[in-house]
């Protein structure tokens, strides 16, 4: 199986939560998937100093995920990619798995500035609408989900940090 990961927040200077559960989350899936027949690619932003693993860096200034991974899924499409953060790329191979970590945007609107709310709320909408499987880290997340985005519970998998 060619399996594709989003490693776009994989190495940063300033990383915050969603940076560190990446860099931990496709450590261990490396780790675990180490010796299987499966091939991996990471797509990320800038290069990712790794040997055992395909690195495919793709370029664009701003919204990279929408533009350049939805242009790789378009023109070379994994069996499957995982998105450890909040946004799909458009185009979508026939799986995917997004991890939305919380919806805090919809409680705490006045610290988001108003193109940032638009934005979380468009990629959560579009994520449930699309994503072959969610992960959430709690079940409040999982019900955030439900109640708040109409997202079928059939698609929700809740997984502990």
């Amino acid at each position: 199986m060619k399996i594709g990961i989003d490693a776009s927040r994989y190495k940063s200077d300033q990383a915050t939560g969603v940076e560190w559960y990446s860099w931990h989350i496709i450590n261990a899936l490396l780790k675990e998937l180490k010796g299987s027949e499966d091939k991996v690619t990471l797509y990320s932003r800038n290069s990712i100093d790794r040997d055992d693993v395909k690195v495919k860096v793709l370029e664009a200034k701003r919204l990279w995920t929408l533009r350049a991974l939805s242009k790789e899924m378009d023109k070379n499409p994994p069996d499957l990619l995982f998105v450890p953060s909040h946004t799909l790329p458009l185009k979508l191979p026939k799986r995917s798995v997004i991890m939305i970590h919380d919806v805090a945007f919809k409680y705490l609107r006045k610290s988001y500035s108003f193109s940032q709310y638009q934005y979380l709320n468009w990629s959560t909408k579009y994520a449930v609408k699309h994503a072959t499987k969610i992960l959430v880290p709690s079940i409040a997340t999982k019900e955030d989900l439900v109640n708040l985005f109409n997202c079928p519970v059939r698609k929700i998998e809740v997984i502990y940090h």
